[in-house]
């Protein structure tokens, strides 16, 4: 630039880089409890503040009464986790023809509020050819009462850590996550009698959304019923519903069966 005479002079601009803020949420879903963990909150948190529980939008309880609401709750320097019986906190919910069941809790305070809400799959006896997952659409950090359904979020990136082989739906509010059950199906000795098998999964999954600039890592462990061991071996119609219509499945029971081997080097082939 050169000004009435002046020496030349340039200029460089720099924009500031925006670094990708990362959340962690984590639940955790078993036939008689369901237990959330989220971050602390981003801006606005104090201890030292009266914090609410709040359930269903209109049951109101101070964290150390917790109990009121048949709940419990642990605040560290970190983390928020909540814990309760699945039959006393949770309601049916139906999204996108797939029945589970919600947790609508949220903490609050004044103005702000931060959600804990969350989806466990409806507890089935025996496991289909798919695991359907609910990923609640939700920002980072506190926001503010009464705007929260209004803010629309717009899945851009998804992705899973157990598998590649996935499909995904979405609606104003969730992200509908369907894989293949025999892709994260395990078994582990059952705590409470080991002559009987327990199938458990865990899925790990970060999502981006085009009106954020945070990544939200969330994972599901989810905790079937302890099925019972026959001549060796896992009944297949405990295992999946309606295989017998999916030639496909065959691969899946021997996925399972190929586990079971490692625990028990005896057992017979499922299939």
């Amino acid at each position: 630039m050169n000004r009435f005479g002046s020496q030349p002079h340039s200029f460089t601009m720099k924009c500031p880089v925006m670094s990708v803020v990362q959340s962690r949420e984590q639940i955790h879903c078993d036939p008689e409890y369901v237990q959330v963990i989220r971050e602390i909150p981003y801006g606005n948190w104090d201890n030292e503040l009266q914090w609410l529980l709040c359930l269903d939008d209109h049951l109101l309880v101070a964290l150390e009464d917790a109990s009121l609401i048949q709940m419990n709750i642990d605040v560290n320097v970190k983390d928020i986790r909540v814990q309760g019986r699945r039959r006393e906190i949770l309601r049916p919910v139906k999204i996108m023809e797939n029945e589970g069941e919600f947790l609508a809790l949220k903490l609050v305070r004044d103005r702000y509020a931060y959600s804990m809400e969350a989806t466990c799959p409806k507890v089935n006896a025996s496991t289909a050819d798919k695991t359907v997952l609910r990923i609640l659409k939700r920002r980072i950090g506190l926001t503010r009462r009464g705007t929260y359904h209004n803010e629309a979020l717009t899945l851009s990136d998804l992705s899973v850590n157990q598998t590649d082989t996935f499909t995904v739906h979405e609606t104003s509010e969730f992200v509908t996550l369907s894989i293949p059950t025999a892709q994260i199906l395990q078994t582990k000795p059952c705590t409470d009698d080991t002559r009987l098998l327990q199938p458990f999964y865990r899925v790990d999954a970060v999502l981006t959304f085009r009106e954020t600039n945070h990544k939200m890592h969330w994972t599901m462990e989810s905790t079937l019923p302890c099925i019972e061991m026959v001549c060796g071996k896992i009944p297949a119609d405990q295992l999946f519903l309606k295989y017998s219509d999916q030639p496909s499945l065959q691969e899946q029971l021997r996925h399972v069966q190929s586990h079971l081997n490692h625990i028990l080097p005896h057992s017979n082939d499922l299939v």
